[in-house]
């Protein structure tokens, strides 16, 4: 028995060994057939991985000399700065990420009666702007201390005051985080955090038509844990103060707001509970419903029946017709359809679609745009 065992052994190692010099021989001849097909470098050039020698009296890029011109930059034009120091035409960039969250659009807001302005959030890109109808964009947003946007509005009234909600509210699993409201008063040249700093993502902000420094915010929360800046919160003084006026829990944000354009008294908030981890995402339950106020959130009344579907949901997202506010639109993942209108107001509603292609990956994107 212990013969056989060492004869295994043996024959083990004997293995291992012609294995891996098979490999090394493979490895070898594909790099040389690799090489053979490369071009080599032309006389007297130096190939990219080559380091060159620094010639005698010449500054190599670690001295003092270089960093000359370190510190913030002013921004051209376009928003752009240069770098925080010269480098060498010999260095080369390679991109590193973030890989799709950066460019992704989440939000989008328009000057009302100039259909060149209009400004653009991005999920990790901050905010930018068009003066002529998306020929040219400039950036403004890029000085601020995250970059992730979930909503923009612009003040009807006043269309140099902008609001911005960081915190992109579709949260996949390369979500960044935002730490609350954010107003310019100069059409985004300069922006003030005014409040919600734990609010982390914001999916929807509402301006009144009528007192524009009434505005309503709905905050997502924390997608990773527990929080309590959450709900909807209300401010009558221009952001100054916030009066959280809707919570239903410390793991249930708000997925999307609508208000009434003509009485702006009418909201609609669409509850959510979800979590977010690196490796999974959890989403629905009873706590997903729709809400509604009659006094701009002094007192909410949960809808239900009537048409909706029963319970659970998944995510909900919500729409007014600009045209006839009494009809209300309502998007959500459920087995019963899709796309479900009331015309009473959100007393009664009705399966509109049942298309799954209304609203793909309902627990990221359900989302309805009025125009």
């Amino acid at each position: 028995m212990v013969i056989r065992r060492r004869l295994g052994s043996v024959v083990l190692i004997c293995l291992s060994v012609c294995l891996g010099n098979s490999f090394a021989q493979q490895s070898a001849s594909s790099t040389g057939q690799r090489s053979s097909r490369s071009h080599p470098p032309a006389a007297g050039k130096p190939t990219a991985s080559t380091i060159m020698p620094a010639k005698s009296g010449e500054k190599t890029p670690l001295e003092p000399a270089m960093a000359e011109k370190a510190g913030p930059q002013k921004a051209d034009e376009e928003g752009r700065t240069r770098l925080p120091m010269e480098v060498r035409k010999s260095v080369s960039f390679r991109e590193i990420g973030p890989a799709i969250s950066g460019g992704r659009v989440t939000a989008v807001a328009g000057v009302p009666g100039n259909n060149n302005i209009y400004y653009v959030g991005a999920a990790d890109g901050g905010v930018f702007r068009t003066s002529d109808g998306g020929m040219t964009w400039k950036a403004l947003f890029q000085h601020e201390s995250v970059a992730s946007i979930g909503a923009l509005a612009v003040d009807p009234v006043n269309p140099n005051i902008i609001w911005a909600g960081t915190g992109e509210a579709k949260v996949r699993n390369d979500v960044s985080f935002g730490d609350g409201v954010y107003k310019s008063t100069d059409a985004g040249a300069r922006w003030k955090r005014m409040g919600l700093k734990d609010s982390f993502q914001i999916s929807a902000i509402a301006i009144d038509p009528y007192h524009p420094n009434t505005v309503i915010v709905a905050a997502m929360g924390s997608p990773w844990d527990d929080n309590e800046e959450r709900g909807v919160y209300r401010t009558t003084d221009g952001g100054a103060t916030w009066q959280k006026v809707l919570y239903i829990g410390p793991s249930v944000g708000i997925a999307d707001l609508a208000m009434d354009p003509q009485n702006p008294q009418v909201l609609f908030a669409a509850a959510y509970r979800y979590r977010r981890t690196p490796w999974s995402y959890s989403d629905g339950g009873p706590e997903n419903a729709i809400y509604k106020s009659l006094n701009q959130g002094e007192a909410w009344t949960l809808l239900s029946g009537h048409g909706l579907p029963k319970k659970p949901v998944g995510r909900i997202g919500l729409a007014i017709a600009a045209s006839s506010p009494n009809v209300v639109y309502a998007v959500m993942g459920s087995n019963e359809g899709v796309l479900w209108r009331s015309d009473d107001a959100g007393d009664h509603w009705s399966t509109v679609s049942k298309d799954e292609e209304v609203d793909a990956r309902p627990f990221y994107f359900s989302r309805l745009e009025r125009f």
